[in-house]
């Protein structure tokens, strides 16, 4: 964080990194890891459906609602069918 600020007090003109921009949202607080996209994990090729039912059963949530629905309202799922950070424990 020291580094951003020392770039902004000194007004350089530095344009940030995209893991830059988002080292900077998290240190402030402003993104949480779990929700963050997780790379190479996507809904259609790695949901594990045992897993996520073992979930249902333990969290006493019933199954009426699709899966893909179900883990975009918890933060898990993206709205283009990606995986979050947290997401991955359904993979």
């Amino acid at each position: 964080m020291k580094q951003f600020e020392q770039l902004i007090a000194t007004g350089e003109g530095y344009q940030l990194e995209f893991n830059e921009i988002i080292e900077l949202f998290q240190s402030e607080g402003l993104i949480k890891f779990d929700r963050l996209e997780h790379q190479r994990a996507d809904f259609l090729s790695g949901f594990d459906r045992f897993a996520y039912y073992n979930f249902l059963t333990k969290a006493k949530i019933s199954n009426q609602i699709e899966p893909e629905q179900l883990l975009k309202n918890l933060g898990c799922l993206t709205a283009n069918n990606r995986f979050t950070n947290a997401g991955v424990l359904f993979r």
